[in-house]
């Protein structure tokens, strides 16, 4: 639900003004700060609990690491879409300039859902004006874990550490 990294996009917003402010628009900084308003899931929750077969908040790891959990909590491989993932235009920018990969960057305040039926889902959310994205699917367990980007597919790794450690 919403996009990548609304909490990492808060904090480093906060933390690195100084740094991010020479190089972004005050406007687009001003914004990435109240990411911190986005970070829970609750209302989402409440209607996916009709719809899902699992869930897990995006927290330190990032879409990467929250991936990989569910699906190793499910017993299962995945296939992570990377460019179906959303990422505000201000996690871009503020990820762009600190060399950050947006996916493994914290994200409370998204979350990720398994379900039968992401359309539906998908409508269920928008009624709610929350908006969500099918990212990806659950695999047979000996299928693997993997990321797609673009045309090209590798397997999923998870980072050691959360990127915002990289800079802060």
């Amino acid at each position: 639900t919403k996009s990548a990294a609304s909490e990492g996009t808060a904090i480093l917003a906060a933390d690195l003004s100084d740094k991010l402010e020479a190089q972004l628009e005050a406007t687009l900084l001003d914004c990435a700060r109240q990411f911190i308003h986005r970070v829970s899931v609750v209302p989402e929750a409440r209607i996916a609990v009709n719809f899902a077969t699992a869930m897990h908040d995006v927290t330190e790891g990032g879409v990467l690491g929250a991936v990989f959990e569910l699906a190793h909590a499910s017993g299962c491989g995945v296939e992570l879409w990377a460019d179906k993932v959303p990422i505000a235009k201000e996690t871009a920018a503020i990820c762009r300039i600190l060399n950050l990969d947006p996916l493994g960057l914290i994200g409370s305040g998204s979350l990720l859902i398994a379900t039968a039926d992401p359309d539906q889902l998908i409508t269920a959310l928008a009624t709610a004006s929350i908006p969500a994205a099918a990212i990806g699917r659950l695999l047979p367990p000996e299928e693997g874990q993997w990321l797609q980007q673009g045309h090209r597919r590798q397997p999923l790794s998870v980072p050691e550490r959360d990127e915002l450690y990289k800079v802060l």
